[in-house]
């Protein structure tokens, strides 16, 4: 048995007391701070919404008022600016617009509907000035579309049934992509397949493309599996990058790798 020593026991307590001081002090603070917010909230918001997305900070070393957001409504997306209220559009959204916000928060993207047809939202949060994407006449939008690191263009997925006596009912879903700028001038398709992400250094779109294989198993004799692809947007190419089925690939922020999933599997793969 180790002798006693009255350093061990000091050892022990001095960080213990120190250390439940330095975590009082903040939570404290924390709960005054969360005490006001959350009575702002039941002051001054409406009583539903449906979803809420924070506006992004124009410089990260600005002091800004955290009260900055918007919100979805049956009547359209509102902005919230310390307590004022603008309507940004007015008309119906998908179930869950799925905000996306441009790099410094100066552009706002969503999914809704204009004169029954559905496609990409873009708010201009300055000028409230809006605009409707959509892919080309006969095509459906998708819900794979992103935007290019810097908020300026669109990449997004369209739909079109197409007759194919091998599949169920007689038709096929093809998707294409398309990019575009993000008031959608410039709309040109690049690819067969499912956009996914963007590159960091905006040269590349990463996507999904389906192949067929043969299969004993699959009553229609055989299977579609995804596989992944690029397309460079300065040399127009469509390059396969992997050789396995996968799909959601994603870039890492330094763009030097990428992850995706393995069909059927829940894995992720670098």
């Amino acid at each position: 048995m180790k002798p006693f020593n009255i350093f061990n026991i000091v050892s022990l307590i001095v960080p213990t007391i120190l250390f439940s001081y330095i975590a009082l002090i903040p939570h404290k603070i924390l709960s005054q701070q969360l005490d006001v917010q959350m009575s702002y909230l039941k002051e001054e918001l409406p009583t539903a919404l449906n979803l809420i997305s924070w506006r992004p900070l124009k410089d990260y070393n600005e002091v800004k008022n955290i009260n900055e957001y918007v919100y979805s409504k049956p009547n359209g997306i509102w902005l919230s600016e310390n307590g004022h209220k603008t309507l940004l559009w007015e008309g119906r959204t998908s179930l869950l617009p799925y905000f996306k916000w441009s790099k410094n928060g100066d552009k706002l993207f969503f999914i809704g509907d204009v004169n029954e047809s559905h496609g990409i939202i873009v708010c201009e949060i300055e000028n409230l000035e809006t605009h409707f994407i959509k892919p080309p006449t006969g095509i459906l939008i998708s819900s794979g579309w992103c935007l290019s690191p810097d908020g300026n263009k669109i990449a997004l997925t369209g739909q079109q049934k197409v007759i194919d006596e091998k599949y169920p009912g007689g038709k096929k879903d093809e998707y294409y992509i398309y990019t575009c700028n993000y008031d959608g001038s410039n709309m040109q398709e690049i690819a067969n397949g499912t956009v996914t992400s963007w590159s960091p250094n905006e040269d590349n779109i990463l996507f999904s493309l389906g192949e067929e294989k043969v299969s004993e198993s699959s009553y229609l004799g055989f299977v579609v599996k995804q596989y992944i692809w690029s397309h460079n947007l300065i040399t127009k190419e469509n390059r396969k990058l992997v050789f396995i089925p996968g799909y959601k690939p994603n870039f890492s922020p330094n763009k030097m790798k990428f992850y995706f999933h393995i069909n059927g599997s829940n894995d992720i793969y670098l």
